[in-house]
């Protein structure tokens, strides 16, 4: 009699736990579609009748305007407004654009004020400025000014090469081991197979840049909030300006291993916070969500398993949350189409 109270007891807990977990994860899920429904992500894409122009002509273009999870034509904001900006970041022109069930056009006149020199034209609405410039479509062009002479550019010293670096899931943890990306670039801004490596105060090598092309790799690493790295490339240190990232005392890593089946491995390791507590991972493409987890952390870690035929083609977001509910850490895949 004893071990039925106490079976019984076990299984009252478990689904406890379980209907808990599920209440909670109903509760993202809800807000995640919330944020989706109430904030609308605009799209722009402009069409020019070409990218090089002599002052005094005009500029043709059309402007196609779309919903930024969906691609749909969309019919809400009602003006877009299109810039051309300088080399100093400086809009010289600017102009309205009407537009109607997801479409715009006009033209711009190009005065003979204007140097010559590269320009980019920028175009966006007014509800786009409550988000990142980074959203606003870009298009660089050339402007050549037969009459005005052609002012000497003032040479600046540029860093022969760039270097980025991106942790994955977005963050180094003290004593995690992690996956670091990089891309290196010249001074033209194109990906460069040299190598370089990640030094430690002793001087010592910690990390390898060995592109795999395009100036694009990754590397494994130990890191060490006491350790202060330094960047190499040709054997040269780098420049100031390129940092190794920073290191955290505590926090959240999040490594995705694809098994080569049919499944992604996506494992969690977690330092310096609550080891035991619920975890939710939330996979999306789009806005619209595809797979949605939850896990308790056992010892700081734990592991999912992501059927890679539920994933959209294309960019997947995975998003680990953690127990308030608040994203610790993202990772992008990408899932090649089928269809060529």
């Amino acid at each position: 009699m004893t071990c039925q109270i106490i079976w019984a007891l076990v299984l009252l807990f478990n689904c406890s736990l379980a209907n808990a977990q599920k209440s909670d994860w109903d509760s993202l899920t809800a807000m995640f579609v919330a944020y989706r429904n109430n904030t609308l992500q605009e799209k722009i894409f402009t069409h020019l009748d070409r990218t090089f122009y002599v002052a005094g002509e005009s500029m043709w273009f059309k402007v196609y305007y779309v919903d930024g999870y969906f691609h749909r034509p969309l019919d809400v904001s009602k003006v877009a407004y299109l810039e051309i900006i300088d080399k100093d970041d400086k809009a010289v022109l600017q102009t309205k654009v009407s537009l109607q069930n997801g479409e715009g056009n006009g033209q711009l006149l190009l005065p003979v004020s204007l140097n010559s020199g590269n320009y980019y034209v920028r175009v966006y609405t007014t509800w786009m400025k409550n988000f990142s410039p980074e959203f606003y479509f870009h298009q660089p062009i050339t402007i050549i000014n037969t009459v005005r002479k052609t002012e000497v550019p003032v040479k600046t010293a540029v860093p022969e090469y760039d270097i980025q670096f991106f942790p994955e899931g977005g963050y180094l943890v003290d004593g995690i081991l992690s996956k670091v990306a990089f891309r290196i670039v010249d001074k033209s801004g194109i990906g460069k197979d040299i190598t370089g490596a990640i030094l430690n105060h002793l001087a010592d090598t910690v990390a390898l840049l060995k592109p795999l092309k395009f100036g694009l790799g990754n590397f494994l690493i130990l890191p060490s909030i006491l350790e202060h790295y330094k960047v190499i490339i040709n054997g040269k240190q780098a420049v100031a300006n390129i940092s190794f990232p920073q290191v955290q005392p505590k926090g959240y890593t999040l490594k995705v291993i694809d098994t080569l089946t049919n499944q992604l491995k996506v494992t969690i390791q977690t330092k310096g916070i609550n080891t035991r507590q619920d975890i939710f991972l939330l996979v999306h493409s789009r806005q619209i969500i595809k797979i949605a987890e939850v896990k308790s952390l056992a010892n700081g870690t734990t592991s999912f398993l992501l059927d890679k035929e539920v994933l959209e083609e294309g960019i997947s977001h995975i998003t680990l949350f953690d127990e308030a509910k608040q994203p610790v850490c993202e990772r992008l895949y990408f899932k090649l189409p089928q269809n060529k």
